[in-house]
């Protein structure tokens, strides 16, 4: 996962367990949401043996915070940011 359950509810804040079972759907759906914007899964794997995962950038957790949080509060603001922070490990951009 990009984000563990402990560090969402820190940054909404959450101080309560009644809503763990949603805040873990809101980590999974950002989660996809951000591997397909930026065409490949995270984190990803490098060639070692056995594969090590590598450091997940600080912006894709941060994109993965602000989703997390607009589902929670159901809020708009957040979608030029999150694009903002992604927009430099997309894969493929298209014509």
């Amino acid at each position: 996962m990009l984000i563990e359950l402990a560090e969402a509810k820190q940054s909404l804040p959450v101080i309560h367990d009644a809503d763990d079972a949603l805040i873990e759907g809101h980590i999974a759906a950002a989660q996809d949401y951000i591997e397909q914007y930026i065409g490949r899964s995270v984190p990803w794997l490098d060639h070692s043996v056995p594969p090590l995962p590598e450091p997940v950038p600080p912006a894709l957790k941060q994109a993965a915070h602000l989703l997390v949080g607009d589902y929670y509060f159901k809020k708009d603001e957040s979608d030029a940011a999150v694009r903002r922070l992604l927009n430099p490990y997309r894969v493929s951009w298209g014509v």
